[in-house]
């Protein structure tokens, strides 16, 4: 049905939302953890 496509569109969107907040932290945190090391791209 259109409901459980919605609801696993919204599941996947949140997952990869989460999985990208997951990855920006982990770079901050490298950055945070060896500063004199940390290669900052931006």
């Amino acid at each position: 049905s259109t409901t459980t496509t919605t609801i696993i569109a919204v599941r996947e969107m949140e997952l990869f939302e989460l999985g990208r907040d997951r990855t920006m932290f982990r770079e901050d945190n490298n950055i945070l953890s060896n500063p004199a090391g940390g290669k900052k791209t931006n």
